[in-house]
């Protein structure tokens, strides 16, 4: 889905790289997020992950469509 927009190498490649790994760690802050948040409200670990991985699925790959490979 995003390949056409993959960046020649280059200068352009390298900031659609940094773009990439940022976005990895939103979405890896966005998961330690929701899990502490939700377990220390009283939520069950399990179910707290799985409310975590859909939103950050979500948050990440809008972050990648409108800004890695916009």
């Amino acid at each position: 889905m995003f390949a056409p927009a993959l960046a020649a190498q280059g200068p352009a490649r390298v900031r659609q790289q940094t773009l990439f790994v940022l976005s990895a760690l939103v979405g890896l802050a966005l998961t330690t997020a929701i899990v502490t948040l939700l377990t220390s409200a009283g939520m069950l670990a399990s179910v707290a992950r799985l409310a975590a991985v859909g939103v950050s699925f979500i948050t990440t790959y809008l972050l990648r469509r409108m800004f890695v490979f916009a």
